[in-house]
């Protein structure tokens, strides 16, 4: 069954330019009283094979219209007003019933004589059919008849909202009932912070209350128990501890307007000021300390795209710093951070979300003329095989860390006792690696080392998962194993360290260092981030589409035609490397014929050994896309790479010189 159909009511037809739409529902009420039938059956008639016999005044089906002469309702009672609207507006008209006319006989009385008395009709047609059939009610109308009331929707969102075990709290049978009694706990979760114009506040802005310039913080959330009253004193959760505060400024946010209110009940959307110094993003707000933490923002894409910014002048670095915060605050996808060497760097969803972050930063929020890298692209390292490597502790011990890949979604517990081989293994998790200290009972010094030192190994695991040996990108999907053994003999005569005088920096070092090693033994890969791109294209146009997915080592999904036009759709995967002025190629090749969507789809491992040199035939390989990419990052990063300086020794004079 179709999720989206006119019987179920969820469909509105629309037109994006001339700023009006319908729904079947709304003509069904104009024409029962008219056609003498019931409001239901022409309802369900108004969509399909059905007409109305004008003889006997019902509405009939295909086999009683058997010489086709009776138009389908939809067409007669929809679609031929609205034509007769625009043929009134062609310049050719010569029909006896002008827009005026026909805009008596609607009974439209919002519209002023000078918009029906324009000079071009188009003018007066777009007004007669916003006032006639407007966008906004047709889109609110079935946001109300459809989506389901907070009441009756609180079942099904409390579960995404809240974990399981929170049913042990008192207040959460207040949030499933969305209680808005005086004796229900408060409780309201913030979903971001948005920047609002000054200008948007009604009443003006109130004094004390905090702005950035011409432009002040509220927060956005819902009411899911109790009723928030300005004054009320409520807790702001989520932190390393309880904030306490008290509610100044409650708004009703309709459209662009925000409307200062004094108290909102529970269901309701919400803007909260005076937020700025206690919600970052998104946090929980109660009246009670006793209350369950709302989960995080959801996303199905994630921060690939990054650039480092700087001020053009040193003087605005604190201009810049200022700016930054106050992005990071109203955009709840952004991600700032700062690098090792110093850069400030921006994180973004793709290269419009990029592009329009710059923005705001350098006109909204900054305020300063800054500089913008090159963009930087995330990558992911991970392996093929299993392997291990050792490293000596002391004279008898040797510390082995294993590693193999990591199935995501296979259950697994945080502490698991294996009875069989009186093995206790300890599972830590890191994104999507896992750390399994293993411990031998036959070994007593053995297990009092890594009881001692389990918090530095954990820690190594983490540095090591952080910094990937390709090119210190994160590690993803791989299962370390730690476990300390018995030295061979013949190695005993050797000291690296004397585990009686081990200090916890050196072990999270050598763990660190050994998961590295294990890693490059176990055949390491590159993972790269991978856009979905959905293409629109035209047949004279397939060409050049295909030469540029071709160029950029795009996946070809699928291809197919639209029926009834020759209009194709195109679905491939496009790697997020290559996508940077992907859409303004394909445009420029096509002649504006094509388009392109990209959205993030998932993560794929490169099937190429990044440190590979030779190929099958024992020439060098020229064309390794991994390395060029490792290569690429690492130079980025200012790591060492790998390459010739010298090319061609007896020409090298005749190579000019590249600064």
């Amino acid at each position: 069954e179709d999720v989206f159909s006119v019987e179920r009511g969820n469909v509105a037809f629309a037109s994006a330019m001339g700023g009006w739409a319908f729904r079947p529902e709304q003509f069904a009420r104009l024409y029962a009283e008219k056609l003498g039938c019931s409001e239901k059956a022409l309802r369900k008639g108004l969509w399909g094979d059905w007409f109305y016999h004008p003889k006997s005044k019902r509405i009939v089906g295909k086999k009683l219209n058997p010489n086709g002469k009776l138009k389908p309702l939809f067409v007669q009672c929809i679609l031929d007003p609205i034509w007769k609207l625009y043929d009134a507006a062609d310049e050719y008209y010569s029909g006896d019933k002008d827009l005026p006319t026909l805009a008596k006989s609607l009974k439209l009385t919002n519209i002023s004589d000078k918009e029906l008395t324009q000079s071009n009709k188009r003018i007066a047609l777009l007004a007669i059919m916003r006032n006639w059939l407007p966008l906004s009610s047709a889109i609110l109308e079935m946001v109300v008849h459809l989506l389901p009331n907070p009441v009756e929707a609180m079942p099904f969102r409390i579960e995404r909202l809240l974990s399981p075990s929170d049913t042990r709290i008192a207040t959460y049978n207040d949030i499933l009932k969305c209680k808005k009694s005086s004796d229900a706990t408060t409780v309201v979760f913030i979903s971001k912070m948005v920047a609002v114009p000054l200008s948007s506040i009604h009443g003006g802005v109130q004094e004390g209350s905090e702005t950035d310039g011409d432009s002040k913080f509220v927060g956005f959330g819902r009411v899911f128990s109790g009723t928030v009253q300005k004054g009320h004193k409520m807790y702001v959760l989520g932190g390393e501890e309880p904030t306490e505060i008290h509610i100044s400024e409650l708004y009703l946010m309709m459209g662009q307007g925000m409307f200062p209110v004094d108290e909102v009940p529970s269901g309701n959307l919400l803007g909260i000021g005076g937020l700025d110094k206690v919600v970052l993003k998104s946090s929980t707000l109660s009246s009670s300390l006793d209350c369950p933490l709302f989960g995080s923002m959801m996303f199905q894409a994630s921060a690939i795209v990054k650039v480092a910014v700087e001020p053009e002048n040193v003087h605005d670095m604190p201009l810049l710093l200022q700016g930054l915060r106050l992005l990071n605050r109203a955009d709840a996808f952004v991600e700032i951070e700062v690098m090792d060497s110093g850069e400030h760097v921006l994180s973004a969803a793709g290269e419009v979300h990029l592009e329009r972050c710059v923005n705001d930063l350098r006109e909204r929020f900054a305020r300063v003329p800054i500089r913008v890298s090159k963009p930087l692209v995330n990558f992911k390292e991970g392996i093929t095989m299993a392997g291990f490597a050792d490293y000596k502790i002391g004279s008898r011990k040797l510390l082995r860390a294993s590693v193999e890949k990591h199935i995501v979604g296979e259950k697994e517990e945080e502490e698991e006792e294996e009875e069989e081989g009186a093995t206790t293994a300890k599972k830590k998790k890191k994104n999507n690696n896992a750390l399994n200290i293993e411990r031998n009972s036959s070994s007593n010094s053995g297990d009092t080392f890594l009881d001692d030192f389990e918090e530095s190994i954990r820690l190594g695991f983490q540095l090591a998962c952080e910094r990937g040996p390709i090119c210190d990108e994160p590690l993803d999907g791989i299962k370390v194993t730690v476990e300390l053994l018995d030295a061979p003999l013949e190695d005993n005569g050797a000291d690296n360290n004397d585990d009686d005088q081990m200090n916890s920096g050196q072990v999270i070092t050598f763990t660190r260092d050994v998961i590295r090693q294990a890693v490059m033994k176990s055949n390491p890969r590159l993972i790269e981030a991978m856009y979905l791109a959905v293409i629109t294209t035209t047949s004279e146009a397939l060409n050049g589409t295909y030469a540029v997915l071709g160029r950029r080592r795009s996946d070809i999904i699928s291809e197919s035609i639209r029926e009834g036009t020759g209009v194709f759709i195109i679905h491939a995967y496009l790697p997020v490397a290559n996508s940077f002025g992907f859409a303004d190629e394909l445009r420029k090749l096509t002649s504006g014929a094509s388009s392109a969507q990209l959205v993030f789809s998932h993560w794929k491992e490169l099937d190429i050994d990044p440190y590979q040199k030779l190929g099958e035939d024992g020439e060098e390989l020229t064309d390794n896309v991994a390395r060029d990419l490792m290569d690429m990052v690492r130079k980025r990063k200012g790591l060492k790479v790998d390459e010739k300086v010298v090319k061609v020794a007896t020409k090298q004079r005749t190579l000019s010189r590249k600064t």
